[in-house]
């Protein structure tokens, strides 16, 4: 497989890399790869049924707006590049369906919370190049939502696909549950997370899970985007782990009428695919057996480091046929830089001395096999089967080609065995097929 290929003509560009990996939703590789392209492919073909819709292949790349120093070179040069390559020269990822619907996603999506402004101001520029460089590398799937930068990853979203005819051979998904209204006259929410975005739109969301809230919600995504449909919707921060004690409440109106307009805009064909995206399994094992979702986008809750999902819930999704798009697979950095990294980070805190003795103890195996960190802990969790995706975000070339190479780096069933015996691993966690 060609990994790369393309990418190392950007290794000498000066990409600026995140602060730290403490990133919401999704986690950033912050480190460098080896050079060499070792590496294996998925069985799956990017081509054909994307989305629930015909896709073409259409590699004429057009010219992007916002117009800005910072990235421009790099984004007119990928685009020239991908202009003149052929489709079959590009990374075939493995694709996976979401749920019963027609939605088919690659094994990697990428995520714009890096590239909305979170802890670096990120420019037009930027971020179509990263855009652009995600699709060379074979994802088909973006992720964004009008929380990311209070409308900016949309906005920026939207207008790279558009601009770079990539719109018909991608899925795009994004969230419901919030409404951005004007900053000058909107009381700001306190959050769990408290992120606060760089040069954000002058918005600020609000939570509104009515059947009036979420169409707004949707209306004004697709106005944003410019698109004419979505593939996935998903309802954004819906449960306990993020509302607390308010969690009822925001409960009682999705199911008072949220549901009706999650189903009224899959069954007209506005969106094709209808799920959660959370930080915890449990809400979407609640609502899967009130609603008939398609898939759900959890954050941390199934990692290397964490493996509560395996008691219960993912075997129920399982039956109930609903996909993992698994977001946060590096508990928000201490799985990407390891213990000795400058910004390591669990969960958006300190690391506790247990996880930093467990993260020692699979540290040691991955030398001994010559495993990177980062590789590890994406392909554990893609080998389960309920897991359809991995979101990951990136703010440069570099870090999309970074998690490509992970993704795709051979690991021995050796080393899978050695992590099973140590107990890092529960033994009904399903394990990667490897070469033995």
């Amino acid at each position: 497989m060609r990994v790369g290929g393309i990418f190392k003509q950007f290794a000498k560009c000066g990409w600026r890399h995140a602060k730290n990996a403490c990133l919401y939703r999704y986690d950033l590789i912050p480190y460098t790869l080896p050079i060499e392209e070792s590496g294996h492919g998925g069985p799956s073909s990017i081509s054909g049924v994307v989305g629930g819709r015909r896709r073409r292949h259409d590699t004429h790349l057009g010219h992007g707006l916002y117009p800005n120093n910072d990235g421009m070179a790099e984004a007119t040069s990928l685009r020239r590049l991908l202009s003149t390559s052929r489709d079959d020269h590009m990374t075939e990822l493995e694709t996976r369906p979401l749920g019963k619907s027609k939605v088919q996603v690659t094994s990697l999506g990428l995520g714009t919370v890096p590239l909305s402004g979170f802890n670096a101001d990120v420019s037009y520029d930027e971020f179509e190049a990263t855009i652009l460089a995600g699709y060379a590398a074979g994802i088909r799937y973006f992720d964004c939502a009008p929380m990311y930068g209070f409308g900016k990853s949309e906005h920026y979203l939207g207008h790279a696909l558009r601009a770079n005819k990539l719109r018909e051979n991608v899925v795009v998904s994004t969230k419901v549950g919030r409404v951005l209204k004007p900053a000058s006259r909107t009381k700001k929410l306190e959050t769990v997370y408290g992120i606060e975005w760089i040069d954000p739109l002058p918005f600020l969301d609000t939570y509104d899970y009515t059947y009036d809230g979420v169409m707004r919600a949707f209306e004004d995504s697709q106005q944003r985007l410019g698109l004419d449909y979505i593939d996935v919707l998903l309802v954004h921060d819906v449960g306990r782990a993020w509302h607390g004690d308010q969690s009822e409440f925001y409960w009682n109106q999705l199911r008072a009428s949220g549901y009706k307009a999650l189903d009224e805009l899959r069954s007209s064909g506005a969106v094709s695919a209808i799920g959660l995206g959370v930080n915890e399994a449990e809400s979407v094992v609640g609502v899967a057996r009130e609603f008939p979702i398609d898939c759900s986008l959890i954050a941390g809750r199934y990692t290397l480091l964490n493996h509560a999902p395996l008691e219960a819930a993912f075997d129920e999704l399982l039956q109930r046929n609903v996909s993992v798009i698994a977001g946060g697979i590096f508990n928000s950095g201490i799985l990407a830089t390891g213990v000795s990294g400058p910004a390591a980070t669990y969960d958006y805190g300190k690391v506790p001395a247990a996880v930093v003795e467990k993260v020692k103890a699979i540290e040691s195996i991955c030398l001994r096999y010559a495993v990177s960190l980062p590789a590890a802990a994406m392909q554990f969790v893609y080998a389960h089967p309920a897991v359809a995706t991995l979101v990951m975000g990136a703010k440069s070339a570099l870090e999309v080609e970074q998690n490509v190479k992970a993704i795709n780096e051979t690991i021995p069933g050796a080393f899978w065995d050695a992590l099973t015996e140590a107990s890092l691993l529960p033994s009904n966690a399903p394990l990667p097929t490897a070469v033995r």
